[in-house]
């Protein structure tokens, strides 16, 4: 097939059934399927050579533009490293492709090391996308309970990948951790901290960051004061396990667990204003005055919308 230059359109086929005489005078039944075909055989009209430019395509969100073949003006800088637009989404989203700490356009020098030990990769540049591979549910970035025999339970998006692990791990050492003084006061209108601030070195030093370089900031982390993280503590007497934190005592990014509780005393002392909250319990949002007044307790994750107090 590598050699083939024909392509060919099946345009029809038929069954014959037929007998033939085997071995000993055997009958055995046979059927033949025959094809019809018809060869492209016209040569090329017009084709796009350049392997290269901007295209649009249009996605759930509006319209989406992506970059195609050997372009070269398509990289930024940001936080210390090079990267490669790839897509513009429809909801005004950026997809980025990590390529290194030059602008290379070989990829060659991606130098992408992790220093960190915790995850057995210590300063190497390659890791396994799951070190595990007995189950279907190993091939996706998040598996669920690969025991299970529903494909939707195996493939739930609870636990994380060792790709995702590595990749989250390498970005909170490289970039969260660093800060964002290359950023100047007041440059962007919204900051995100999704699911990361229990894991950040100094969880202070990055609220302190995101609040001097955006006018607003959305945190989100989940709530260690649970119930059901109280009554896995209280009655097995280990570090808690659940969806919103699926991680062992010695695996764990999370390094500075919190409470909504917490989190609330933290900006009083610091004069940070809190606009809004949200609580979430199974992904979905909860809502009232009781809530709000129990969430510590009943809540499993929080989000919280702050900006500084002027």
């Amino acid at each position: 097939f590598l050699d083939c230059t024909t392509i060919y359109k099946i345009t029809s086929a038929t069954k014959e059934d037929g007998q033939t005489t085997g071995t000993g005078g055997t009958e055995i039944k046979t059927q033949v399927y025959r094809l019809t075909s018809y060869a492209y055989t016209q040569s090329e009209r017009e084709s796009d050579k350049s392997d290269r430019g901007l295209y649009t395509i249009e996605d759930d969100y509006g319209t989406s533009y992506y970059y195609r073949g050997s372009v070269t003006n398509n990289y930024v800088l940001f936080g210390g490293y090079y990267w490669r637009i790839i897509r513009l989404n429809g909801d005004g989203s950026i997809r980025l492709l990590y390529a290194g700490e030059t602008a290379d356009a070989t990829g060659n020098n991606l130098n992408m090391k992790l220093t960190d030990s915790s995850l057995g990769y210590t300063n190497r540049t390659t890791s396994p996308f799951n070190s595990i591979r007995t189950n279907p549910g190993y091939v996706g970035y998040m598996y669920g309970n690969t025991l299970n025999s529903s494909y939707e339970k195996t493939n739930a998006n609870e636990q994380d990948s060792d790709i995702k692990k590595y990749l989250e791990s390498w970005y909170k050492q490289n970039i969260l951790d660093k800060g964002l003084n290359e950023f100047q006061n007041d440059s962007y209108d919204w900051a995100i901290l999704n699911q990361t601030l229990q894991s950040t070195k100094n969880p202070e030093f990055v609220i302190y960051e995101m609040l001097r370089v955006a006018n607003k900031c959305i945190i989100s982390f989940p709530n260690f004061a649970y119930w059901r993280v109280r009554f896995y503590l209280f009655f097995k007497g280990k570090m808690p396990k659940s969806k919103a934190l699926p991680y062992e005592w010695y695996n764990t990014p999370n390094v500075h667990l919190l409470t909504i509780e917490d989190f609330f005393e933290f900006c009083k002392k610091r004069n940070i204003k809190i606009e809004k909250s949200i609580y979430l319990t199974h992904n979905k949002a909860r809502s009232g005055f009781l809530i709000k007044n129990i969430a510590n307790l009943f809540c499993e994750q929080a989000i919280f919308v702050i900006t500084k107090d002027i």
